[in-house]
């Protein structure tokens, strides 16, 4: 049985609440699990310590590594948790100081250390991380070449720094960031080469720039970024290659176009898209040759389509994805080479199989 948290990111209304405590995350290759009893469970690569319970050993079915977790986010090779405390914990890759713990020398540890205290929400990409801290402000660590972390200039860092307050959410991409202020304004930072700002330029910016208002909820993708606004429409920008944006042609977009209607929640992050409307529907576009859409076929995707209904959460990564149903099962489905799906195999699948 597990607890059906309502939101990500966010702590205001309902849908904020989804966002902020998500439990299912698809990390790059390792996939987490949040459990009733706030048991942290992961499968998949724990290559570089992403599991954090002290060893290399990978694994193709889920295990319990943590407890008393409220909060997970998995990066390329990293992963931080949030435990019912506010305290922050991490492990894994720390080659670009992703980890925040102001070391240099070790570039990864498989245990989970302290960080920080008073966070209560938490998004790491390939190889930097943001915190948001209980006073509202927004912290970043790790690789910052495009601008990403929102400091002002392209240094990379090897401990948090502020970079804004007032903040109620944050999405990392894969080189740029979306973040949401208290009052609803979006804002955006790091490689815009695609448009995936949604301001109608391509310039990069190293430090954050406002883009829209009326803003509740972001999802920051590959090269494309996702909002739902204030009245739950859909918007999208960005790199559409692989119809990542669901517009139903390949063409990006520089300035946010609507999509959608009565959309309570959203997922990105490689080239493949998913959201959840009020009705529980998944729907999903984008990049799918290895089945992470799970519509059982391998075809990209240009357009939202309906994949599965009676679903509460969702997280996608590069190549796999996981779903939660409103009867609290797991599904997963994708590439499975190092078991990222938890089914005790390697096999990929394009459809989504029931794993817990």
């Amino acid at each position: 049985m597990f607890l059906f948290f309502i939101s990500c990111k966010q702590d205001i209304d309902v849908i904020n609440q989804f966002f902020t405590n998500k439990n299912v995350e698809a990390g790059f290759s390792t996939s987490y699990i949040i459990r009733t009893d706030k048991t942290l469970w992961a499968c998949g690569s724990n290559d570089w310590g992403q599991f954090g319970n002290g060893n290399y050993i990978s694994g193709l079915n889920f295990i319990k590594i943590a407890d008393s977790v409220i909060q997970v986010s998995g990066g390329y090779n990293h992963t931080f948790i949030i435990k019912e405390d506010n305290t922050l914990w991490v492990t894994g890759n720390n080659l670009n100081g992703e980890l925040g713990i102001d070391d240099s020398v070790n570039v990864k540890i498989n245990i989970f250390t302290k960080a920080t205290d008073s966070v209560k929400s938490i998004s790491c990409s390939n190889d930097f991380s943001f915190i948001l801290k209980t006073d509202n402000t927004l912290w970043a660590t790790g690789f910052n070449g495009e601008g990403q972390l929102g400091t002002g200039n392209n240094g990379l860092s090897y401990k948090f720094i502020k970079v804004a307050e007032n903040i109620k959410t944050v999405s990392a991409g894969i080189l740029h960031t979306l973040i949401v202020d208290n009052s609803g304004n979006l804002l955006a930072t790091g490689y815009n080469g695609f448009g995936q700002f949604g301001n109608g330029m391509r310039g990069n910016s190293n430090s954050f720039i406002q883009v829209t208002d009326n803003v509740k909820a972001v999802s920051a993708g590959n090269s494309h970024s996702l909002i739902i606004k204030n009245d739950n429409t859909l918007w999208v920008a960005g790199n559409n290659s692989k119809g990542a944006i669901g517009t139903g042609d390949d063409e990006s977009v520089r300035s946010f176009l609507k999509i959608a209607d009565n959309i309570r929640f959203i997922s990105t992050k490689q080239s493949t898209s998913f959201y959840i409307n009020f009705t529980n529907e998944l729907w999903g576009t984008g990049a799918n040759t290895l089945g992470q859409l799970g519509d059982t076929t391998n075809s990209n995707v240009l357009e939202f389509k309906k994949i599965f209904t009676n679903i509460s959460d969702v997280s996608t990564n590069y190549y796999h994805t996981i779903i939660k149903n409103t009867n609290d099962t797991i599904f997963t489905t994708g590439k499975n080479d190092v078991g990222r799906l938890g089914d005790g195999t390697t096999n990929n699948k394009n459809y989504f199989s029931p794993v817990f």
